[in-house]
């Protein structure tokens, strides 16, 4: 295993910089992200990685992407991807690899920054703790074979931690032998890697650093389908590539960071008290490590009732959301113009919101309307954009994306 890159590649990577998936439908995705980034006056240099030719838009790529400072980068300038078979689960380890970045903050093209991010590079976690892992929903599952096989030497006869989840379930703690023989986790012994599991729609990483941890998850997501995800997961909820780099990382003993403040569900919340889940928000690092190192002043008081909804609950007193990841729907104009299930008009046709109010109550200010403004720029503004997958002409849908927010300014609290 190399520990570093070659340095006649390795003299190629300098300074900070923003990387996106891309490719394909998922351009305007990405164009919206970086018309939001740009919003938050974040000024870094921003590179879309383009997996294929055929995904690849002159239009977007030299054109349009430029006037935001981006510019694109087609995988097959690198790679012979006639003689080596690329999966779709090996792209963000490959992206990684052929950034001109050293620091990189990756997003997925369904990504949206609710604040600056450039901060992030100069701050603790990522000064010292150079990459930088956001929780999923869940609880980790990683099998204690995956251990084993990676030569990880595990001590169960010692818990190190009480790690995310745990003080939720056992507010107190556990008191007696019984106790840790029945309910601690596997996650909490020594040599494991903590709660909870990991969701890499963000991933902030400095590749000289941890050369050796995108190396190994490279590795881990060729293999990963029949071996290692199975390992990492074990058939549950989230199972995919999201823990390469954190085991790889673990692994070599490399400096990592969790983000401790829970991730949090946003969508359509139902009398019942059922969520249409449409998005999920993940926190600020800088404020999650300063509030993890003083727990006692920031932590929050959690209301040990289980018959209340917790949407509202935060690890940490003073934690603020930096993404917004909308991933269920994926935001496209012309895939959302309708009624039902996931749509911007409810079964009766009548607009609604996508995310409720929820999230104006957490962010004090309407992000759901930011975003439709940022639409409304990019199909009324732009000319005719080349865009994969459209409906119809981009400035087409310029009324529709006007009427929807027009609603959402007249829909406040």
């Amino acid at each position: 295993m190399p520990s570093e890159f070659p340095q006649h590649i390795a003299q190629n990577f300098k300074g900070n910089g923003i990387l996106y998936a891309g490719g394909g439908e998922y351009n305007w995705l990405v164009l919206l992200s970086i018309r939001l980034l740009r919003n938050s006056g974040s000024v870094l240099p921003v590179e879309v990685f383009i997996p294929n030719e055929d995904e690849y838009s002159i239009d977007l790529c030299e054109r349009v992407f430029p006037a935001f400072g981006a510019s694109c980068l087609l995988m097959s300038n690198y790679i012979n991807t006639t003689e080596i078979e690329v999966k779709g689960y090996q792209l963000k380890s490959i992206a990684l690899l052929l950034t001109s970045f050293e620091n990189v903050l990756m997003m997925d093209s369904d990504n949206l920054p609710l604040k600056n991010p450039d901060t992030l590079f100069v701050n603790e976690p990522f000064v010292s703790k150079p990459l930088v892992i956001w929780p999923d929903l869940w609880r980790r599952s990683t099998s204690p074979i995956f251990y084993d096989v990676a030569g990880i030497q595990v001590n169960e006869t010692n818990q190190v931690r009480f790690s995310f989840g745990d003080e939720r379930d056992h507010p107190e703690g556990l008191k007696t032998i019984d106790d840790f023989n029945a309910k601690i986790s596997y996650h909490d012994i020594e040599g494991t890697f903590p709660e909870a599991s990991s969701e890499t729609g963000q991933i902030l990483i400095n590749k000289k650093i941890h050369a050796k941890t995108i190396f190994l998850s490279l590795y881990y997501n060729y293999w990963g389908p029949n071996y290692y995800y199975p390992l990492f997961a074990q058939g549950q909820a989230g199972e995919g590539d999201k823990e390469t780099l954190l085991a790889a990382a673990h692994k070599f003993g490399l400096p990592y960071y969790q983000v401790q403040e829970y991730i949090r569900e946003y969508g359509e919340i139902y009398g019942n008290g059922d969520i249409e889940i449409a998005a999920m928000g993940q926190y600020d690092p800088i404020l999650d490590y300063m509030q993890t190192r003083n727990p006692s002043t920031f932590k929050s008081e959690f209301p040990y009732d289980r018959t209340k909804d917790n949407y509202l609950m935060h690890r940490f007193k003073n934690s603020e959301m930096l993404f917004l990841h909308c991933n269920q729907p994926k935001l496209y104009p012309w895939k959302i113009n309708g009624n039902g299930f996931r749509h911007v008009h409810d079964g009766d046709g009548k607009p609604r919101r996508l995310y409720s109010k929820l999230l104006i109550k957490e962010l004090g200010y309407d992000f759901e309307a930011r975003i439709w403004e940022a639409m409304k720029w990019l199909v009324c503004e732009q000319g005719d954009l080349k865009l994969q997958g459209l409906v119809g002409e981009a400035g087409n849908w310029c009324e529709k994306v006007s009427d929807h927010l027009s609603f959402l300014k007249k829909d406040k609290l």
